[in-house]
């Protein structure tokens, strides 16, 4: 599962995984798209879910693009938050994103 992932351009994306924590390892992607995610629509993707007696969470869990759309706005690399990724089994995962800034 993933964990992490970092990059600043489509090219250099890396993921760290539950299995190895030592090193990030490369991951192999069809689409990449980032997104920025806003608390109020967090507030309202629940708010729905509950209204939906968690249906709406049922089916996110499922198709997590639907997830994305409600609570994301697509952004560029350096301001996201999260990733959405299709590898290439054609599966569609949202990945949270941990920055790390370094001084210079």
């Amino acid at each position: 599962t993933a964990m992490a992932a970092k990059g600043g351009g489509i090219n250099d994306t890396t993921i760290k995984t539950a299995d190895t924590d030592s090193d990030l390892q490369p991951i192999e992607y069809k689409t990449l798209n980032w997104y920025k995610v806003d608390i109020s629509r967090v507030v309202v993707f629940y708010f729905l879910g509950f209204l939906s007696l968690g249906i709406l969470q049922l089916v996110s869990y499922w198709f997590p693009r639907v997830k994305c759309f409600i609570i994301g706005q697509r952004c560029e690399a350096r301001s996201a938050t999260h990733a959405m990724i299709r590898d290439l089994d054609n599966d569609w995962n949202l990945i949270k994103i941990h920055s790390v800034h370094f001084n210079n």
